[in-house]
């Protein structure tokens, strides 16, 4: 039996714990794989049956931090509460506090070696992976008094720690220092599509997997962009869109940074305007956080990630303009749009990635996405998860900004629509395909409904001023070929879903 202090507590806590391990090992997971891998459950129970065994002590406290499976490590801390004592009228006690951080691994010769932690004394520390693998030198014993005196009683143990550290260093010499084993891993997706604004379409959570198809927790990798304006990526592995454009994300392991996977991130956007400066303002650098003096007179026709200061609710204003090869986050209420930016048209692999990684389904075999950015339909056929562009239109969206002015459309000094404008649109909306209307034409018109509603809204119809730009006040308008050949399929896509975006 140990009567738990100095020094022998840190060694039996080891020894405890090593032993624990071993008595865990899957020796069913070991054959399959080759690899070792522990049970939590048992690990716990054979270091609490072990320690009890060989501990003789009226009160101690045992905790469990960071126990992994594969690669097996743990974390355990046994607190010993000691006597009581009085210096003058204070009556004082302090705790000893053992930590050891244990990871099990096969060297080549097929001998299992545990790495040391570290021994102290005071409170429960903050959770850490160890700097070496040598006892601490001395306890740190810290007293429970008011008034933080120290006791010379607590000094003799640690100079009997210190002697016991010295004996120690040649028992650890050809112990490697701790560190844990890295598998090889992939991204399970290394090619993904977002959309910008809504967190609809623009969040995104990398899954890092091992070559078993297992999944590793994101905290032990580094996470970086090569472009954060444009995608993002936090500690956790949330990538989030702001900017149109191509990023790369790197995933780095923190215990060999030789190993990394990467994978490649598109933004698409929906409408997007090119803006003048309305005076003069501060403009601060999305990469470096610097910010400069940008002057109305020198940025114009610059690119905004949004409409610009329209009161649409259903768009978004902006947040970000483009300058060269820099982004700087500004107000957009101190600029005006002054024309829609069209993208070229996202390839079939491209919208086919965009609309199956978001999840989207539809009532039917038919999904459609209305890409206001390109100013492009696409009409795919499948199912959730596995949809395949069939067809795709040109077509025109809702006006937002009202920049096609027509009638009594004016725009207002801060560069928005007033209310005669057609700045309506349409975006990210619940509809689906409806029913056909002549209206008193030989050219079909086919109506949106609502999905929950059922409500009749935004039809298309034909295009009529051939203009490749937002246009109309919140329908989609179509080449008459077009919409004439959407008619003819009316049966098999009515009730499809419709992504306006």
């Amino acid at each position: 039996m140990f009567l738990l202090q100095a020094p022998q507590n840190y060694y039996l806590v080891k020894e405890v714990s090593e032993s624990a391990m071993i008595d865990s090992i899957d020796y069913g997971y070991y054959r399959e794989s080759g690899e070792l891998r522990i049970n939590r459950e048992k690990y716990v129970e054979n270091f609490l049956r072990r320690f009890a065994e060989n501990a003789n002590l009226n009160t101690y406290q045992i905790d469990f931090y960071d126990i992994y499976e594969s690669p097996p490590k743990a974390s355990v801390e046994v607190t010993t509460k000691s006597n009581t004592y009085k210096i003058t009228s204070d009556q004082t006690s302090f705790d000893i506090v053992n930590r050891v951080d244990s990871v099990l691994e096969l060297n080549g010769q097929g001998d299992v070696t545990v790495p040391k932690g570290n021994a102290q004394t005071n409170n429960p520390p903050e959770i850490s992976q160890p700097e070496n693998n040598k006892p601490s030198s001395n306890n740190n014993s810290k007293d429970k008094t008011d008034n933080k005196e120290e006791d010379n009683s607590s000094k003799g143990n640690t100079e009997n720690n210190s002697a016991t550290e010295n004996n120690s260093k040649d028992n650890s010499k050809e112990e490697d220092t701790p560190t844990k084993k890295v598998e090889d891993f992939v991204l399970e997706n290394d090619d993904i599509v977002l959309g910008h604004f809504t967190q609809t379409v623009n969040q995104y959570n990398l899954v890092i997997k091992n070559k078993k198809g297992q999944v590793l927790d994101p905290s032990d990798f580094i996470f970086t962009s090569s472009k954060s304006p444009i995608a993002s990526v936090n500690e956790k592995g949330l990538v989030e869109a702001h900017f149109m454009g191509d990023a790369k994300i790197t995933v780095t392991s923190k215990y060999d940074k030789t190993k990394k996977a990467e994978c490649n991130v598109k933004v698409i956007h929906t409408i997007y305007v090119r803006v003048d400066l309305t005076k003069d303002i501060i403009g601060t650098d999305a990469e470096t956080g610097e910010q400069i003096t940008l002057k109305k007179d020198e940025i114009k026709n610059v690119l905004l990630n949004g409409t610009g200061p329209v009161r649409n609710k259903n768009y978004f204003i902006g947040d970000m303009i483009k300058i060269g090869s820099r982004y700087y986050k500004i107000d957009p209420y101190e600029t005006k749009a002054v024309k829609y930016y069209i993208s070229d048209v996202y390839s079939n692999e491209v919208a086919e990635k965009f609309v199956n990684q978001m999840g989207f389904d539809s009532a039917t075999n038919y999904l459609f996405w209305q890409s206001q950015g390109a100013q492009n339909t696409y009409m795919f056929k499948g199912s959730k998860g596995n949809w395949k562009v069939e067809r795709s239109f040109v077509t025109n969206s809702g006006d937002a900004v009202g920049l096609v002015l027509k009638g009594d459309c004016k725009l207002t000094a801060d560069g928005g629509p007033n209310n005669k404008c057609y700045g309506v649109g349409v975006h990210f909306n619940l509809n689906k395909v409806g029913e056909i209307d002549y209206q008193g034409s030989n050219i079909p018109v086919i109506w949106k409904r609502g999905i929950y509603d059922n409500h009749r809204s935004s039809p298309w119809h034909t295009w009529g001023n051939g203009k490749h730009e937002p246009a109309s006040h919140s329908c989609t308008r179509f080449l008459e070929s077009d919409i004439i050949w959407l008619a003819s399929q009316i049966d098999k896509i009515t009730g499809s879903r419709i992504i306006d975006f």
